[in-house]
């Protein structure tokens, strides 16, 4: 999805609840991007999770996205996070890793 009011294109899923936990997040960002990037040729992705979200900020990791800084995104508090095509074209797939950065004490479990 596009987001021109935020200058980005954005990776986005939402899973009912019976079937979070099954890793399916992280198998369509990793479709998804592949697409994104081999296919479209978008230079840059975005996305967002909620703080407290840490399996939307695990799956976004293990993609390769890196949180870069902390922002409200249509109305909720977020940690934003970008995948540079560069940086994913520039080595073997399998050796992209996410540069990680601390998550906020708001996203730790209670």
């Amino acid at each position: 999805m596009v987001l021109p009011e935020y200058g980005w294109v954005d990776l986005g899923f939402r899973f009912a609840q019976p079937h979070w936990g099954k890793g399916l997040a992280t198998e369509v960002a990793s479709a998804w991007v592949r697409e994104a990037l081999d296919e479209f040729r978008v230079g840059q992705l975005g996305a967002f999770a909620h703080p407290k979200n840490l399996a939307s900020i695990r799956a976004l990791e293990k993609v390769g996205f890196h949180a870069e800084r902390r922002d409200k995104v249509r109305g909720m508090d977020s940690i934003v996070f970008f995948l540079d095509a560069k940086l994913v074209n520039s080595c073997p797939r399998k050796e992209v890793v996410s540069a990680r950065l601390p998550i906020p004490a708001a996203a730790e479990s209670p």
